[in-house]
């Protein structure tokens, strides 16, 4: 009889006392620590994929800022006024600067625009003129440094010497480095 009374004196203290265990009272207790864990552990897990979404982000940024900055730069280059500006900040020599208009002719990249309409038709081989462009490159040796900076603003972000290396052929290329470092 004596283990009846135990029990059931067990079960008035449980039944008192809610239950047993009792989660929601758990949580209640130590939501603090449990929501500064969970917050923690989730920042620890997710902190490698939010750093390289942030990067690729920025980097994605950086190209769309670089992309206007060229199209500006096309669009302020088709003004002749414009470029004109733009050449006579870099030098006022007017021999050097018809020298810069004239390599981008003779190499073909006057014309150039980036539609694929100049790919398909080829304009650049239309006016490619590899010997005048190697005897004006050695005319101006002595101002080749400021003949690649107006070549820059008047082919639209373009470089000389890449282009050179590019386009002239191997004998006039050879001959043109008897004169000038590329």
């Amino acid at each position: 009889m004596s283990q009846v009374l135990v029990a059931q004196a067990v079960r008035n203290k449980v039944n008192q006392s809610g239950g047993g265990f009792d989660p929601l009272a758990l949580i209640g207790k130590y939501f603090g620590i449990l929501f500064w864990a969970s917050l923690g552990m989730g920042i620890y897990f997710m902190w490698p994929w939010l750093r390289k979404y942030w990067i690729s982000m920025r980097a994605s940024i950086n190209e769309q800022k670089d992309d206007i900055a060229k199209d500006t730069n096309v669009a302020e280059n088709s003004n002749p006024v414009v470029k004109q500006s733009k050449l006579d900040k870099v030098t006022k020599d007017q021999g050097v600067q018809a020298a810069a208009e004239s390599l981008a002719n003779d190499l073909g990249y006057k014309y150039e625009t980036g539609h694929w309409w100049t790919d398909i038709f080829g304009l650049k081989y239309w006016t490619e003129n590899d010997k005048k462009a190697a005897d004006t490159l050695i005319y101006q040796r002595n101002n080749f440094k400021l003949v690649e900076k107006c070549y820059y603003v008047v082919t639209r972000n373009r470089n000389l010497t890449a282009d050179v290396l590019e386009v002239l052929d191997d004998d006039e290329l050879e001959r043109v480095r008897k004169y000038i470092k590329i």
